[in-house]
């Protein structure tokens, strides 16, 4: 009887032994170590290849607040205040803040339009790769894997290719531009990340304006009304006290609609400029690498096992799975380490 054979008959079943150690597990995948330092190798040299190719990507980071003074939906209460002094109800009210506003209001549709119609040149920024700086146009995707692609969206009904919108810049600041909001301190952080070094740092620059002054107008218009509302109501109004409670939220309307002219910012203050990393933030060299080499020792450990099964599978007609010619391949060094 063989080595193999008598291995076999020690257990018929190729079950795992409580003997087996990490010593014999070592011993058989340094068998491999050619088939693993192959496929190692080749995975290293696709993620130079990567790196040496890709774009660089700055990333851009910009840290706010909640304005001071407006830490409520301020321009929609005083409105509030008025009809329920004179006793009118179904008059809608925000629980909202402007801040809660203002972060919804990053990754809409309406600022995404508001982008597009004041900075022209900014969805060439965005969308890079379809644009043609030379020829000053879109470029639209062509070869054969656009035509898959164009093939595979008629047949399941999506909508063929468009040049980049406002649309697909919401759906891409959505994707993209990074929101996280500490609980505890309100302090929001806004990350995003661009080939263009200057443009990254101005790309949050033009979001966090764009939006506040969205709100800002909202609010002048909210604001406006109102105290129009109350010079209208405010002469017909002949209780005293009533007609004092009236006055205060006359005033306190005219200072919302001062502060929402004068403050800086209408909805969320710069606690931290627009900064960009000196260096480029992808490809990250490092994790590549190291991403690389730990993906290369577990394939090519995972292609060393597959085929030493199916080296002993005609040997062991009742080998069904890699699983058995893991554990057949450990008893058999481990027959020849006790040898």
């Amino acid at each position: 009887m063989n080595q193999e054979q008598r291995i076999e008959a020690d257990d018929p079943a190729v079950a795992v032994r409580d003997d087996i150690t990490l010593r014999h597990v070592i011993m058989y995948f340094w068998r491999g170590r050619k088939t693993i330092a192959v496929t190692t190798g080749i995975l290293v040299l696709i993620a130079l290849l990567y790196i040496h190719i890709a774009t660089p990507l700055y990333q851009a980071t910009l840290i706010i607040a909640p304005a001071p003074g407006m830490s409520s939906s301020s321009a929609s209460s005083a409105i509030s205040s008025a009809a329920s002094l004179l006793g009118v109800s179904g008059v809608p009210t925000s629980p909202t803040t402007d801040y809660d506003k203002f972060l919804s209001l990053l990754v809409s549709e309406s600022l995404a339009e508001e982008l597009v119609k004041q900075h022209k040149n900014l969805l060439s920024k965005v969308f890079y790769k379809q644009w043609d700086p030379a020829a000053n146009k879109w470029r639209e995707p062509s070869g054969p894997i656009a035509w898959i692609v164009a093939a595979f969206k008629a047949f399941v009904g999506l909508p063929p290719y468009t040049d980049p919108n406002a649309t697909l810049l919401a759906t891409w600041i959505t994707g993209n531009v990074s929101i996280a909001t500490d609980p505890t301190t309100q302090l929001t952080t806004l990350t995003v990340e661009l080939p263009d070094k200057t443009y990254t740092r101005d790309f949050l620059i033009l979001l966090h304006r764009d939006a506040d002054n969205i709100l800002r107008q909202t609010a002048q218009k909210t604001t406006n009304k109102q105290i129009q509302y109350l010079e209208k109501v405010l002469p017909t109004i002949t209780e005293t006290d009533l007609a004092a409670a009236m006055i205060q939220t006359f005033a306190r309307t005219e200072q919302t609609a001062m502060m929402v002219s004068v403050n800086p910012n209408y909805a969320a203050d710069i606690v931290n400029p627009s900064s960009v990393t000196e260096f480029p933030a992808w490809p990250n060299a490092v994790l590549l690498l190291g991403g690389a080499i730990a993906a290369g020792l577990m394939i090519g450990s995972f292609l060393f096992l597959l085929f030493d099964a199916l080296e002993f599978a005609p040997s062991f007609p009742r080998l069904r799975n890699l699983k058995g010619a893991f554990v057949l391949a450990l008893r058999r060094v481990e027959a020849m380490v006790r040898n």
